[in-house]
């Protein structure tokens, strides 16, 4: 049976936590809401259209006064938070102009949806360009979810070269779903010729299988993050008994909890799978955190680029205190801020999504545009940002107003929502998806 909840996770929208199928909920809520919206008074509407504010993009540049708006309030911030409707080319291209523009205010860490490990290597092939993103990725297929769009891609390059000098700019603060592509073989690469490193090739060879019979059948499911027990990993520590906190005890632990989180979700228990999983992403940001503080830096300013459910200020759609809680109350304990920003597409447009039967990327409708009130105010000729900070006291205070709950999660959970006309779906890297088809 094809899983296809699990080509979903992997490749377009991930299990829960970031999804954009969790944002439908919300899309729908407020489009049923907006009848008595309009029929109670214009109160809100009146709000939105004194801030709303037109966004483009020019060489590069944000431009119009919402491009000043997002700089000047991310520059005040300590941390900015890209909550995104995945797999929509222009959003990274958006991201990587908003990054330049907030470098000279002090940011210099881009945190995204990738293991550690991941996260260090694509730092690292991004110093030397895109060709060598997609060379790497081609000889691991099927690439690192995201960053085989050739636009995420793309934005690993513009970060860094925005910040050429600097150590290390891409934070990775996930789990891992395709580490075992390329850890299990640096590990027994490492590895002491012999028993450890036999041990070792053993494991990567049952990896290997599993997405060849991924491949094969269509079904995400044999990937080896996905149905891996605990006992091959703890088989890896024993033959090679890695120092705690080396690169290798790390990289074991990264895949150990990946497929522990991914058998909490494979077996019903999605609830305990999302609560798992946020709790890793937080503490590899606060180790990525802790560690650019001891190296120097006392006060890390960090664009974070997630799906949006990760990104809400409070409880997500997913009941869970997500990285975004996390960012908004860590600023605040420092005497900061933190600005949280929704980017979906506009209505018409198209995002990439994974199909997991034929293991490639289709286009499919944007799907997180929450309809009423903000459906008749977009601009026509640019993208339309929506500053949300004002409504707060108009829905908290105004009792007249009866206001679909889904609207209150958006306005208190982010500062600002950012729609993108023509969103069109993003592309793969040449050759890495048929790197991946040649399995078969």
């Amino acid at each position: 049976m094809i899983d296809r909840s699990i080509g979903t996770a992997m490749f377009g929208s991930d299990q829960g936590t970031g999804s954009v199928m969790r944002l439908i909920p919300l899309a729908v809520a407020l489009a049923a809401g907006a009848p008595s919206l309009a029929a109670q008074d214009t109160v809100l509407v009146r709000a939105l259209e004194r801030h709303r504010h037109p966004v483009s993009l020019e060489d590069g540049r944000l431009v119009g006064s919402g491009g000043a708006l997002l700089v000047r309030d991310g520059a005040a911030a300590r941390f900015v938070a890209l909550g995104e409707e995945h797999g929509i080319a222009q959003i990274p291209v958006f991201a990587a102009a908003w990054f330049a523009a907030l470098v000279p205010h002090g940011y210099s860490r881009l945190a995204v949806e990738v293991g550690p490990q991941a996260g260090r290597l694509l730092d690292s092939l991004a110093g030397h360009g895109m060709a060598a993103l997609a060379e790497f990725q081609r000889a691991h297929p099927p690439g690192f979810p995201f960053f085989v769009l050739r636009e995420e891609a793309g934005l690993l390059v513009a970060v860094r070269q925005a910040l050429p000098a600097a150590r290390e700019v891409t934070w990775g603060v996930d789990y891992d779903i395709l580490g075992d592509r390329y850890l299990l073989d640096r590990l027994e690469r490492s590895a002491p010729a012999g028993p450890a490193r036999d041990s070792v090739r053993a494991v990567r060879e049952l990896a290997d299988a599993g997405l060849i019979r991924a491949v094969q059948e269509g079904n995400p499911g044999h990937i080896f993050l996905f149905s891996a027990p605990d006992e091959p990993f703890a088989r890896v520590r024993a033959a090679l008994r890695p120092a705690a906190g080396s690169d290798a005890d790390h990289a074991i632990a990264t895949m150990q909890e990946t497929a522990a989180i991914n058998r909490l979700f494979v077996t019903g228990r999605n609830w305990e799978s999302n609560h798992r999983r946020v709790a890793l992403i937080k503490r590899w940001f606060m180790r990525h955190y802790r560690a650019a503080q001891a190296g120097g830096d006392s006060a890390p300013r960090v664009m974070v680029k997630l799906g949006a459910n990760h990104l809400y200020r409070g409880l997500n759609q997913a009941r869970q205190h997500d990285v975004g809680a996390l960012l908004a109350q860590l600023a605040e304990s420092e005497g900061g801020s933190s600005f949280h920003l929704f980017v979906v597409g506009a209505p018409g447009g198209r995002r990439a999504q994974f199909q997991p039967q034929r293991m490639t990327y289709e286009p499919l409708p944007t799907s997180g545009f929450p309809g009423d009130p903000f459906a008749g105010l977009l601009y026509e000729d640019s993208w339309t940002l929506f500053d949300l900070r004002p409504l707060r006291p108009i829905l908290h205070d105004n009792r007249r107003l009866t206001v679909p709950p889904a609207l209150f999660d958006l306005v208190f959970n982010f500062d600002a929502m950012l729609v993108v006309a023509g969103a069109e779906p993003s592309v793969p890297l040449d050759g890495v998806l048929e790197a991946l088809h040649a399995l078969r």
